[in-house]
């Protein structure tokens, strides 16, 4: 069954729309992206922009998010951010909660390890989705942390879990 499960995964990570890489280049790229200033953080891919060649990202603070995202509007070609809205934050929060400061370093981080969905929690477990932004399907327990969805990862490798 697992071999089953492994194999799924395998396949739907080669069909998703801008990954052509298993995972075991997935692993590899976010294994070498130091990642620890995401703590409590989540940013996934939301859409493609209005315009040519952009794309929308969403950033919010907090594994659980009590608060709007972030809409971050970024060009794919130039490889830069050219807004950041925040009405949805405004909206639900009444002040924002992270500076643009800190959603530009963040999205540096994101845009290196070339995912869909890219979430760390307070305790620095990693869960991510390669080619969407759903539900995560990789998980990367932190050292001396138990996450408490663990039970619905099986062991990979190494530090590495993967949805059953």
């Amino acid at each position: 069954m697992k071999i089953i499960t492994v194999f799924s995964i395998l396949l739907g990570l080669q069909s998703c729309k801008g990954q052509t890489d298993g995972i075991e280049a997935v692993i590899a790229r976010v294994d070498n992206v130091d990642l620890s200033q995401l703590k409590d953080r989540t940013i996934y891919f939301r859409s493609r922009g209005y315009e040519r060649g952009t794309s929308v990202y969403l950033v919010s603070s907090g594994y659980k998010v009590k608060c709007s995202p972030y809409a971050v509007d970024f060009d794919e070609d130039k490889k830069r951010i050219f807004q950041i809205r925040n009405n949805l934050v405004l909206g639900s929060c009444g002040e924002d909660y992270l500076t643009k400061e800190e959603i530009t370093k963040y999205m540096g981080i994101y845009m290196r390890c070339k995912v869909n969905l890219l979430q760390v929690d307070t305790a620095g477990n990693v869960y991510i989705n390669p080619g969407r932004a759903e539900k995560a399907i990789l998980l990367r327990k932190a050292p001396h942390s138990t996450p408490i969805d663990l039970d619905e990862f099986s062991p990979y490798k190494g530090d590495w879990y993967i949805r059953k």
